[in-house]
């Protein structure tokens, strides 16, 4: 009995589970801590939001059996789109303050802001999809060869 068709749509599941995980996890934060400054809406997140609802779309196409014969290369697809905004994610910004402290000399900084553990999430994630596409793929080739 061939596992391949049920454990890459089962990898597409959990690709399109583990990106929400990420609402509690940061993705990109400062090594130190800034107080409240967040930094919630960019367009880095604009991009991983895309990223997570397309995995999302992807895994349900799995799932119906009038899509499996296409689905594959929707998920090559969206697996490359989320490569090119997960590379685009590691390119740091920077927050820059600035202030007067309680004696009127004046303060402020530069602190980068880095890929976090919610981005090794994501990274996960888009490792998972991308095996879902390749094993469907390959699968799919050896049928039509057969």
């Amino acid at each position: 009995m061939n596992s391949t068709p049920g454990l890459s749509r089962r990898l597409a599941l959990v690709a399109a589970l583990l990106p929400w995980l990420t609402v509690v996890l940061p993705i990109r934060s400062t090594r130190k801590e800034l107080g409240t400054e967040e930094f919630l809406f960019d367009e880095v997140s604009f991009g991983l939001l895309v990223m997570a609802v397309l995995f999302a779309v992807t895994a349900v196409l799995a799932q119906v059996p009038a899509t499996r014969r296409w689905w594959s290369w929707c998920a090559a697809g969206v697996s490359l789109a989320a490569a090119v905004v997960l590379a685009g994610s590691t390119v740091p910004g920077e927050v820059i303050w600035d202030g007067v402290d309680s004696q009127g000399r004046p303060t402020g900084g530069v602190e980068p802001i880095l890929p976090d553990v919610g981005w090794a999430i994501l990274v996960v994630a888009w490792a998972a999809m991308t095996a879902a596409a390749v094993m469907a793929l390959v699968r799919r080739r050896r049928q039509a060869l057969k």
